[in-house]
């Protein structure tokens, strides 16, 4: 264990677990004092528990709600919901779908070639612009929605839709706070923002 020299002669700290012990050497008196992470560290109760346990709650009604879609449709959570917009707003532009899901475009073209390879939806060029490619459900993909089990763009997106305007503007303050304590720990380009929220949930799950 090595010494950390002190002010006073005579004196060295020793660190020992989450304690620091001064002795005096030349009176062999020893002392130990609370480290300062252990008083910064105060247990984690009363109401941060519950805060705690409501984020598992959550997160564990989304993972069921998923895993039931996914068991019924064979989907995942983020390729129905894209088929719930289109569906809701037949003509829609991939960029328009990107945007309604709050996800990259390049995240939103790889759900469209999987839902088109499985017949669910098909691309329609605009009749004014031919350049411009619109979207829409084939039969399969109407009765596929048909079939899901719950909201398919899922329990979390349709209770905040559904939400009292100033309860939700008071999540959204409050959940704004915690996220910009959490900044050290996210990278300035995180990309989890634009990530579809089924998708980190459904990891290891699922195949796509």
């Amino acid at each position: 264990m090595r010494a950390t020299p002190c002010a006073r002669p005579g004196a060295a700290f020793f660190s020992s677990g989450s304690l620091v012990t001064i002795m005096d050497l030349t009176s062999s008196r020893i002392t130990a004092v609370s480290s300062p992470v252990e008083a910064s560290h105060p247990p984690l109760e009363g109401s941060a528990l519950a805060v705690l346990q409501h984020f598992r709650l959550i997160v564990a009604a989304m993972q069921g709600h998923y895993r039931s879609m996914y068991k019924q449709t064979g989907l995942s959570g983020a390729q129905l919901w894209f088929l719930r917009e289109v569906a809701a707003e037949p003509g829609l532009t991939l960029g328009q779908v990107a945007q309604r899901q709050a996800i990259h475009q390049s995240t939103a073209s790889n759900q469209l070639e999987k839902l088109v390879r499985r017949g669910l939806v098909q691309r329609i060029k605009g009749e004014e612009d031919r350049r411009l490619t619109r979207l829409q459900l084939t039969a399969a993909g109407l009765a596929t929605l048909e079939e899901t089990p719950g909201p398919p763009r899922g329990v979390l997106q349709e209770l905040l839709v559904s939400m009292p305007h100033a309860e939700l503007q008071q999540l959204d303050t409050a959940l704004a706070g915690l996220v910009e304590r959490l900044a050290p720990w996210l990278d300035q380009n995180d990309t989890a923002v634009k990530t579809p929220l089924a998708a980190m949930l459904e990891q290891g799950d699922q195949p796509d």
